[in-house]
């Protein structure tokens, strides 16, 4: 699986599109989404906010 921490978000300046910000495993194959955090909006428009965990 795919593991994503809160410090990895906050170094990018992301947290999860969906539910609380906290520590995912991230199941093979399966999608992620995020969204800038609060007051922060993306540098460019053609960044993905949604990544597929592939092999870890």
């Amino acid at each position: 699986p795919c593991i994503v921490t809160t410090e990895d978000m906050d170094a990018h300046k992301i947290t999860h599109r969906f539910g609380p910000k906290r520590l995912f495993f991230v199941p093979h194959q399966d999608h992620l989404s995020f969204k800038c955090q609060y007051g922060r909006y993306e540098a460019r428009n053609n960044v993905a906010f949604r990544q597929q965990c592939i092999d870890g």
